[in-house]
């Protein structure tokens, strides 16, 4: 306890504006559960479900059973948007099907359909098997264990609207080449991206939620004996790829803010492992192996965007 304090004592005096965005982002996960569960019953209670405006796209997302106590809740936030979406589709490694939990289950009664995929792609369960059942639809990816708000689908299609062209993400980095014409490590790449950047050439992260137009990432986007080769645990790296190598742009909407998870989810390992333990490096350097060392280089035609 003492040392928890001291830790928020040190904090305050480092950077009082940090601080207080970190007490605001810890009330918001505090209160999240309660404010997603009084909105789905009383969608349920009203009947406003069928009566909500609907978005003619379907978001995806995928588990795994580490993080199945929260995906429930998850799944009802992304249920309940203001702008609802086509359906919301959960793709599953068919050995991880077995385990999901009735609450997530009953909700298939309410707009959630089940994929169930043989192979196990790992990250790529999120897009990859819905862009090959479907490929003429617009497809939103979103994690399993975020609270979304409910405008959170109205701004992503919003943009959509506006820049039908363009993959549309909440948040991006921004690429940096050094003075020999290589990419940068990943670790110094800016981070919080801010609106209004329309020369910097972004690379868009799964965080926060990404909308797909169809056609917006090459064909070969689904090739899983290249992806899970090059890039098996960064997906972001290799959909910044795809888009890329078509010239398509990209669009980053909405506020910087942390992502809002829920208190018992089991937000483990991925992060570190890119991040930290300097994975995301590596598979760069596969793809620019394979690709060339520009494959993240924005075509003339598809500059990034900003709103």
């Amino acid at each position: 306890m003492v040392a928890s304090i001291e830790k928020l004592r040190r904090s305050w005096r480092k950077s009082p504006r940090h601080w207080l965005r970190s007490m605001q982002h810890g009330l918001l996960r505090a209160v999240a559960p309660l404010r997603n569960e009084l909105r789905w019953q009383c969608l349920l209670a009203q009947r406003m479900q069928s009566e909500t405006r609907r978005a003619r796209c379907a978001v995806t997302l995928t588990s795994y059973p580490a993080r199945y106590p929260t995906l429930a809740a998850t799944i009802k936030s992304l249920l309940a948007q203001r702008l609802r979406p086509a359906e919301v589709v959960l793709s599953l490694y068919a050995g991880d099907v077995a385990a999901l939990p009735h609450q997530v289950l009953a909700l298939q009664a309410h707009g959630l359909r089940l994929m169930v995929s043989e192979d196990n792609l790992k990250v790529y369960l999120k897009l990859i098997p819905a862009l090959r059942s479907a490929s003429d639809v617009v497809w939103v990816t979103a994690d399993d264990d975020i609270y979304y708000p409910p405008d959170w689908l109205e701004t992503l299609w919003g943009a959509h609207e506006a820049k039908p062209d363009a993959i549309v993400c909440r948040r991006a980095h921004v690429l940096r080449w050094g003075e020999d014409g290589y990419l940068l490590p990943y670790r110094v790449w800016p981070k919080r991206t801010a609106l209004g950047a329309a020369s910097d050439p972004l690379f868009l992260t799964g965080v926060g939620g990404v909308l797909y137009p169809p056609g917006s990432l090459h064909p070969e986007v689904t090739r899983s004996d290249l992806f899970l080769a090059l890039s098996p645990n960064a997906d972001d790296i290799w959909l910044n790829a795809m888009a890329r190598r078509i010239g398509t742009p990209i669009l980053r909407v909405g506020p910087v803010d942390e992502p809002i998870t829920w208190m018992r989810s089991q937000r483990e390992g991925l992060f570190r492992l890119n991040a930290r333990g300097h994975n995301n490096d590596e598979c760069l350097a596969r793809m620019a192996a394979h690709f060339g060392p520009d494959f993240l280089r924005p075509q003339a035609q598809g500059k990034s965007l900003a709103d």
